[in-house]
């Protein structure tokens, strides 16, 4: 029996594969057999648009929003831990009852915080400021949009 390897080119639609003979040092040197599988691409035959997009779009997303409610389950441990906040302070933290966020960062600028409000900042800087969700949430602070 002739010592021998096999090889694969994986494509998106394609797969090539090549069987080739070895010699005593495992070089080849000479090609057995060799061919490929031609696959229909994965798209909307009209609109050449993926079938996978929903897919990922949705996967995009939950792992998003399990990315954002994990980072600030992280803040909010790193803030009792390190016994900045109460664990009831931290339950009534954000009952309404605070200035907004734009108003206590500029607040810290110049003036000392107290827990609570630092608290509030620091989760509030978790959330990237990218994200739609911002727009919604901030209230601006001029009484315009």
């Amino acid at each position: 029996m002739i010592p021998y390897a096999i090889g694969f080119d994986i494509g998106i639609t394609s797969v090539g594969w090549a069987v080739v003979a070895l010699d005593s040092e495992d070089k080849p040197y000479g090609i057995i057999n060799m061919g490929s599988r031609v696959f229909d691409a994965a798209e909307q035959p009209k609109t050449g648009a993926s079938l996978a997009a929903p897919r990922r779009e949705a996967r995009s997303a939950r792992r998003r929003l399990r990315r954002h409610q994990h980072r600030l389950e992280r803040i909010r441990r790193l803030l009792l831990t390190e016994n900045v906040i109460s664990q009831a302070e931290l339950d009534t933290l954000f009952a309404g009852k605070l200035e907004g966020i734009y108003t206590l960062r500029v607040k810290a600028l110049d003036a000392p915080v107290s827990h609570t409000e630092f608290s509030h900042i620091r989760r509030e800087l978790a959330i990237p400021a990218d994200t739609t969700f911002n727009a919604v949430y901030y209230k601006p602070l001029c009484g315009t949009a």
